[in-house]
């Protein structure tokens, strides 16, 4: 690889990498939800859901010591380099969402019903609260 080119995917990389950061950030202290540290990384294949569902990012949440990592996939880096900026907050926002309400599914999940309907009531009720999150960071 030539070295214009190697330094212009680095820049953009770069570029990628701290547009995630600021994001999460931003949603962070929007939702007051600065006690977990939010770490991410760029998975170099596409992922999916336990089910075959094609997903943008996941999230992994530690409610003991208060930290989370999101998991990027290729079609975030894809929807950032086309300019859609909107989708990568979007999806973000949801992820962060996810680990603000993990404790309800981790205790949900162990008590009162059959996972997959805890998973797709969580699925909700972190979608609906993501929309209001974005909606409240992005729309003011």
């Amino acid at each position: 690889m030539a070295k214009k080119q190697k330094k212009r995917k680095q820049r953009h990389r770069e570029g990628f990498d701290s547009f995630i950061r600021k994001t999460i950030d931003e949603i962070q202290k929007e939702t007051k939800y600065q006690d977990y540290k939010i770490t991410f990384g760029l998975s170099k294949k596409e992922m999916e859901s336990e089910d075959g569902q094609s997903l943008a990012a996941t999230i992994s949440v530690d409610t003991t010591y208060l930290q989370a990592h999101i998991t990027i996939s290729p079609y975030l880096k894809r929807a950032y380099k086309k300019g859609d900026i909107q989708e990568v907050r979007r999806v973000l926002c949801h992820e962060v969402v996810h680990g603000r309400t993990q404790k309800l599914f981790n205790y949900a999940i162990n008590r009162f019903a059959p996972k997959e309907e805890v998973r797709s009531a969580w699925e909700t009720l972190t979608e609906e609260y993501s929309r209001i999150v974005y909606d409240f960071v992005y729309n003011k």
